[in-house]
Order: structure tokens, then sequence, then C-alpha cells
């Protein structure tokens, strides 16, 4: 007999909006030279109110790294206990900080 292979469940994230409020959210960007800038400190992000309801998950063109999803992808996303992804609340600073400080860091 043979073994049956894990599933496996990949996921690209390819749809880039505007979807952080930067009027609302604090962040600060340091000079690195040429020209270009680098995100330095962040606090809370604020989320866009006006995203559709069918978008449920969605990269920002200002924070292209992070991926955002809706409260119900999310849930779904728990209650099917998929491995190898982590919820941070975008409205809670100092998690979402060290979440992209890692990324930004590899």
């Amino acid at each position: 007999g043979s073994t049956p292979s894990p599933s496996l469940h990949i996921v690209d994230v390819t749809r880039v909006i505007d979807g952080v409020d930067l009027e609302r959210t604090y962040f600060h960007l340091r000079g690195v030279g040429e020209g270009r800038f680098a995100l330095h400190d962040w606090g809370p992000m604020a989320i866009r109110g006006d995203i559709p309801s069918d978008v449920h998950a969605f990269r920002d063109s200002s924070f292209p790294p992070q991926i955002f999803v809706s409260a119900e992808l999310a849930a779904a996303l728990t209650k099917a206990k998929i491995k190898g992804w982590q919820v941070k609340d975008p409205a809670d600073h100092y998690r979402l900080r060290a979440h992209l400080a890692k990324l930004y860091q590899s």
C-alpha cells in the first residue's frame, strides 16, 4: 500500500488595492538615500471602510508584503485549521509591528 500524501493549499494573493487608510494610519518614513525611503515606524493601521464586501483578501499598494483578509475569511481559515499562517489585527500596533518587521528583514 501507498501512504497518502498530505493535502497542500497554496494561496497567492495578487489583488493590490489602496486598502489602508493612510490619513488615519500612523507611519514614519526615513530617507535611505537616492530619493528612496524605508518604513521606519508605524502604529495601528486603519483599513478603509469602502472596500467592497466581496473582497476577502488583498495586498495594500503601500505595504505589498502584507496580506489583508476579511474577518469572514480569517474565521474560515481558523476553523479549517490551516497551518502556516497567522492572523494579526492591523489595529493591534505591537503584534502587527513585530510581524511586519520580520517580513521586511527577510
